[in-house]
């Protein structure tokens, strides 16, 4: 259910992208019906183009974005796996679930925890080992950025549509494909192969859908609370 819902959120706002677009070429093919051998009707016609191209970067507002460097991108990739705040979060997540003794065939106390904890690194691992390999080949990056429009509906919707789109090389939102790809197949592996028996391709599917929730929770969190 949440999927769906981000999902017709990004179609929505897609949509409304594409429809702007598309007013703006009507205006610029318009305003090719001149004289081209009139200066005053020249002059009008830049102003036009101008105003038009103007108009297209407001609507779209990719003007801001720059696409990282690749250092940037590889330093983000191995921070995402290995950084402070990844450690910090495999040995929350492992905490939990020791406490809590799921799965149950790991154990409690310290064994159990680093058998966790080494199967949250492992997930990560491989996560974010192919989103960055399919960011870097079609050149997206699906890393979170503020909302540029501070209203309230704005920014909740840019937090929402966030887990599920990415940016191209233009700054433009796309279908963040690699980073679900990762998302996805990281749990479907776990799930079936370092864990128990019992669990499965659907025990992955449902952790991957979770972990989608708990990442629109994190951009909320970060967009009116953190704002960064």
């Amino acid at each position: 259910m949440i999927v769906t819902a981000i999902g017709l959120i990004f179609a929505s706002e897609a949509s409304a992208q594409i429809g702007g677009q598309a007013l703006t070429e009507k205006g610029d093919a318009s305003s090719t019906n001149f004289r081209e051998n009139d200066p005053k009707q020249l002059a009008v016609k830049t102003i036009s183009v101008e105003s038009a191209d103007d108009e297209t970067l407001t609507q779209t507002q990719t003007d801001w974005y720059v696409r990282p460097d690749a250092k940037t991108r590889f330093r983000r990739y191995a921070t995402n796996v290995a950084g402070p705040v990844a450690l910090g979060r495999y040995a929350l997540v492992a905490g939990i679930q020791t406490a809590s003794n799921e799965p149950e065939e790991w154990g409690g106390k310290w064994e159990g925890f680093g058998r966790r904890f080494a199967s949250e690194i492992g997930r990560s691992a491989i996560s974010n080992t192919i989103r960055f390999g399919l960011e870097e080949s079609f050149k997206y990056d699906s890393k979170f950025y503020l909302s540029r429009d501070k209203k309230g509906s704005a920014r909740f919707r840019n937090a929402l549509v966030s887990t599920v789109a990415a940016r191209d090389k233009n700054g433009k939102r796309v279908f963040a494909f690699p980073k679900l790809a990762g998302n996805f197949t990281s749990n479907i592996v776990a799930n079936t192969t370092w864990f128990p028996d019992r669990y499965g391709v659907n025990d992955g599917l449902r952790s991957s859908a979770i972990s989608v929730g708990i990442e629109a929770g994190i951009n909320l969190f970060r967009e009116f609370i953190l704002k960064k």
